[in-house]
C-alpha cells in the first residue's frame, strides 16, 4: 500500500503553497526534498508519485551540467519556490503528499 510520496509540484499555485508549508515549518535547512529525480542519470526527470513533468521552476543555473545531482531540492535563497538538482545521499528535511 502506498500512502504518500515526497511532494510533486505540478503548478506554480502548488509551488506557492508548499513553500508557505515549509516557511511555516520554521525548519532551518537551506534545501527540502521534494519528489522529482533522474533515476537513469539522463537528465529525464520524474515525479516519486508518476505524474507527468509539465511544470518547472528550476532554479538559476539548475539543471547544473557541470556538477549534476540526480535528485532535486526546494532551495531556501528561493524562497522554496525554485528547483536545485543535488546528489541524491544529502540529508534534507523533506515535503510528503498523501492522497485522500
Amino acid at each position: 500500500m502506498n500512502l504518500g510520496n515526497l511532494v510533486s509540484v505540478l503548478t506554480q499555485s502548488e509551488g506557492t503553497f508548499v513553500a508557505s508549508l515549509i516557511k511555516e515549518s520554521g525548519t532551518d535547512d537551506f534545501n527540502v526534498w521534494i519528489g522529482l529525480r533522474d533515476p537513469k542519470k539522463n537528465r529525464c526527470w520524474h515525479w516519486s508519485s508518476g505524474s507527468l513533468v509539465s511544470y518547472k521552476s528550476w532554479d538559476i543555473g539548475a539543471p547544473s551540467s557541470t556538477n549534476p545531482g540526480y535528485c532535486v531540492s526546494l532551495t531556501s535563497s528561493s524562497g522554496f519556490k525554485r528547483w536545485k538538482d543535488v546528489p541524491c545521499e544529502d540529508k534534507f528535511s523533506f515535503v510528503c503528499k498523501f492522497k485522500n
